[in-house]
């Protein structure tokens, strides 16, 4: 995967979802060890689009494309954006996303390619 994909996906989503999405930044990112992953700079959905589920079905087809390309989602929870954090954390976590940092914010999402077995 390269920082292509990533923006032909998140203008994918941009172009499907242009009347609902204020602002949808995603990076392709390598850390320290290099080890490729997805930074979600932020999501954000117009106002008038809250509480419809657009930022649920957002957030997502964004892991079915980390699960698809076997990568991570690294994230930071703040409340800049006037959403409380307890909120975030909540709507995160039901995405499969875990807390790596209450004080930083830092959230992050393991792929799910669990291969299948077969018991004989």
């Amino acid at each position: 995967m390269t920082q292509t994909d990533v923006d032909v996906f998140v203008n994918g989503i941009k172009a499907i979802y242009k009347n609902i999405i204020k602002t949808f930044n995603v990076e392709y990112c390598t850390d320290d060890n290099n080890n490729n992953y997805i930074y979600l700079y932020c999501i954000w959905i117009k106002k008038s689009q809250h509480k419809k589920g657009y930022g649920s079905t957002i957030m997502g087809e964004l892991v079915k494309f980390a699960d698809l390309h076997n990568v991570q989602i690294k994230l930071y929870v703040t409340d800049v954006f006037g959403v409380d954090t307890k909120v975030l954390y909540a709507f995160y976590h039901r995405l499969g996303f875990i807390v790596v940092s209450y004080r930083d914010g830092e959230m992050i999402y393991y792929p799910n390619h669990c291969p299948l077995k077969v018991l004989i």
